[in-house]
C-alpha cells in the first residue's frame, strides 16, 4: 500500500516521538517522514537528531516568517551524485515525480545544520550506525532495515553468492519480503491517522530502502557493479515465521476466495443454486501480494484493529534470509553432420522406453553443458532429419540455449576445444563453426524458413523395370508444385493440413533396371519420402505417378541446408 505524509517540522517532531515510543527503527521513521535521500538513511539517527533540532529552532524563530517546511527534498548534486546513480538504477519503478515529492522536512537544511562539521559518507563501506544487540526489532520492518542491511549481513550474503561459483561481471538484485509487512504498515497508518490525524501516501518502501543500503555494500563485497539489465541476478528472500500467521488470519477473516481457474459453467435451469465457495487454506497455495492488499482495502478499520495491534508490536526473532542466484541463458550456434542411420536428433522415448541409445542433441550438448556448469539446455535446429537419414555436406545449422550457466562465456579457444572433444567422442556426429551468439541472433535460425532450400540424394527402387532413357525427363522438370497432406507417420504430432511445396529441380544417376539415385533441390519443409512413394496418394504428384509405377525410397541423405548462417569459422 502506498502512503504519503505531509507535515511541517513541528509535526515531524511529534511523529518522531510517537514512533520512537513504539520502537520503530530510525530508518522506518525516515520512511514515514517521506525522506528519499539515500545518505540520510546511512546516518539515520543523526538525520533524525537534525530534524528534531531544526524543529526546536524553528519553533523559536517562527516569528521571523521563515518557513523551511516547504522545501523540496532532493539530493545535493555534489555530495550525493553516487546516491542518485544508485537510486536511478536500482529503483526503475520509482517514478520521476516521486523523486521530487514535496515534504515539510528539509533534509538538506538538516544536513547543513547538524552535520555541517561532519564528513559525509563517500563510500558504501563507511561504517553504518551501531546497532545495539538489546534493541527490540522494529515492528514495522521486522528488523530488515536494522541489522539485515548492514555491512556484516551483506557480506554474509556475498559469501553465499561466491560459494555458488558463478562467473559474472555485474549483478542485479531482486528482493522478496514477508507479506505481513503490508499488514504491519497498515497497522501503523491506522494508528498514526487516528493519533496525529495525518494522511500517508507515496513513502519509500522497505524494499527500496533495503536496496539503497545493501546494494552498494553488496557490490563492493563482490567487487562488481550493479546494472539493471545484468544477466546475473541475486534473489534475496526474507521470511519471518513468527508473524506468518498474520497473513493467514487476514485472509481467513476476509472471507472466501473463489478459484479463478474454474471454467465457466453451463446455464442452469430452475432456481439458482447457492454458489460453492472455496475457503483459503495456507497449505493449498501461497497467498499473493494482491490478495493481501485487496483484503486490507475491503476490511473496515474496526475489524482490522480487532485482528491486529495498532501500532504493530516489535518482534524478538529476526527474519531468516535465503539467497539464490541465476544467470541468464547463453547461446551457442554451429553446424552438425550426422553419419548414422540409427540416431535420432533428440532423445526418442516411447512409453518410458528409449528407442535409440543416444541422440544428436545429447552427443553435442552434454559435454558443453558440463563445461558451462549449466542447469539444462534447449536444442533447436534448422529442420530435422529422420532417424535413418544422414546429414552430410557442411551440416545442419543449430542453436543451443544453455540455461543458468555458472560460466558466462566461452573463449574462441574453449569453443575449439569443445569441438575437438565432441568430434573425438563419437563417429556418428561431427560439429563445426561453433560460436557464441546473442539471444537476438537466434531468430536467424528460423528466418526464411519458407524461402530457404535443401538438397537431397535418395536411393530409389521402382517396381517396373526402367532404362536410363526412361529417367531423362526428370532432369527437365523445374519448379514442380506438390500438394502434400500431413504424412500419416507424423499425424500423431502435427495437425492435418495440405501444404504446397516446390521441387525446384531433379537429376538422376542410373544404377540398374530397378534402382537409381535421385538428386533433388527442394523448398524447405518438403516431405521427400512421401514425394517418392506417394503416401497412399496423399502427396500429388509423386515420383510413382511421374514414372507410372510404384516407387519407394531405400536411403535418404541431406546433402545441404542452404542457409548461410552461422558464419563459417576458418580452421587451422
Amino acid at each position: 500500500m502506498e502512503h504519503e505524509m505531509s507535515v511541517n517540522s513541528e509535526d515531524a517532531k511529534a511523529v518522531i516521538k510517537e514512533l520512537q515510543l513504539h520502537d520503530i527503527c530510525p530508518r522506518c521513521i525516515l520512511r514515514v517522514l517521506g525522506v528519499k535521500t539515500q545518505w540520510a538513511y546511512r546516518k539515520a539517527e543523526e538525520t533524525i537528531a537534525g530534524i528534531l533540532s531544526m524543529a526546536t529552532i524553528e519553533s523559536k524563530t517562527s516569528t521571523d516568517g521563515e518557513d523551511k517546511s516547504d522545501a523540496i527534498m532532493e539530493d545535493n548534486p555534489e555530495d550525493n551524485k553516487q546516491d542518485k546513480l544508485s537510486d536511478t538504477k536500482q529503483n526503475e519503478t520509482t517514478s520521476k515525480e516521486d523523486s521530487k515529492q514535496e515534504s515539510s522536512v528539509d533534509v538538506e537544511a538538516v544536513k547543513g545544520h547538524v552535520i555541517l562539521e561532519k564528513e559525509q559518507p563517500t563510500s558504501a563501506t563507511e561504517p553504518q550506525e551501531d546497532q545495539e544487540d538489546d534493541k527490540p526489532l522494529c515492528g514495522l520492518c521486522l528488523g530488515i532495515l536494522q541489522g539485515l542491511c548492514d555491512k556484516e549481513c551483506t557480506h554474509r550474503i556475498a559469501d553465499q553468492i561466491i560459494d555458488q561459483h558463478y562467473q559474472f561481471c555485474s549483478f542485479m538484485m531482486a528482493v522478496t519480503l514477508p507479506l505481513q509487512l503490508f499488514i504491519r504498515e497498515n497497522s501503523l497508518w491506522i494508528h498514526m491517522s487516528e493519533t496525529l490525524k495525518q494522511p500517508f501516501r507515496n513513502i519509500p518502501s522497505i524494499k527500496e530502502v533495503y536496496k539503497w543500503m545493501a546494494g552498494p555494500l553488496l557490490g563492493e563485497a563482490l567487487d562488481v557493479h550493479f546494472h539493471p539489465k545484468s544477466p546475473f541476478e541475486v534473489m534475496v528472500t526474507m521470511k519471518h515465521d513468527e508473524s506468518e500467521r498474520e497473513v493467514e488470519l487476514l485472509l481467513e477473516k476476509h472471507g472466501v476466495i473463489t478459484s479463478a481457474a474454474e471454467p465457466p459453467k453451463k446455464k442452469q435451469k430452475g432456481p439458482p443454486r447457492r454458489k460453492k465457495m472455496k475457503m483459503y487454506h495456507a497449505a493449498d497455495v501461497a497467498p499473493t501480494r494482491q490478495q493481501v492488499l485487496k483484503a486490507m482495502k475491503e476490511m473496515s478499520h474496526k475489524l482490522f484493529k480487532e485482528l491486529f495491534p495498532c501500532p504493530p508490536k516489535s518482534s524478538s526473532v529476526p527474519c531468516s534470509i535465503e539467497v539464490m542466484c541465476s544467470h541468464g541463458s547463453i547461446y551457442i550456434a554451429g553446424r552438425y553432420m550426422k553419419y548414422s542411420r540409427k540416431l535420432s536428433q533428440s532423445p526418442w522415448v516411447v512409453d518410458g522406453q528409449r528407442k535409440t541409445e543416444s541422440s544428436v542433441e545429447e552427443l553435442i550438448c552434454e559435454h558443453t553443458k558440463a563445461t558451462l556448469q549449466a542447469e539444462d539446455y534447449k536444442f533447436s535446429s534448422s529442420g530435422r532429419e529422420d532417424v535413418d537419414v544422414r546429414t552430410l555436406g557442411r551440416g545442419r545449422p543449430f542453436v543451443v540455449e544453455f540455461i543458468n550457466p555458472r560460466m558466462s562465456s566461452l573463449s574462441v579457444e574453449q569453443l575449439k576445444e569443445i569441438t575437438k572433444v565432441v568430434n573425438s567422442n563419437t563417429i556418428e556426429v561431427k560439429i563445426r563453426d561453433l560460436q557464441m551468439i546473442t539471444r537476438d541472433q537466434t531468430s536467424l535460425l528460423k528466418e526464411g524458413e519458407e524461402e530457404k532450400t535443401k538438397s537431397y540424394s535418395a536411393l530409389i527402387w521402382v517396381e517396373k523395370e526402367v532404362q536410363e532413357e526412361d529417367l531423362k525427363f526428370l532432369s527437365e522438370i523445374k519448379e514442380l508444385t506438390l500438394k502434400q497432406k500431413t504424412p500419416i507417420r507424423v499425424l500423431h504430432r502435427r495437425p492435418l493440413a495440405t501444404r504446397e511445396r516446390v521441387v525446384h529441380s531433379m537429376n538422376y544417376e542410373f544404377i540398374d533396371s530397378h534402382h537409381f539415385k535421385l538428386v533433388l533441390n527442394t523448398q524447405a519443409g518438403t516431405y521427400i519420402k512421401e514425394f517418392v512413394h506417394g503416401d497412399f496418394g496423399r502427396t500429388q504428384p509423386n515420383l510413382g505417378v511421374l514414372l507410372k509405377t510404384d516407387a519407394d525410397i531405400l536411403e535418404l541423405d541431406v546433402e545441404a541446408v542452404n542457409l548461410d548462417w552461422p558464419p563459417t569459422i576458418e580452421t587451422d
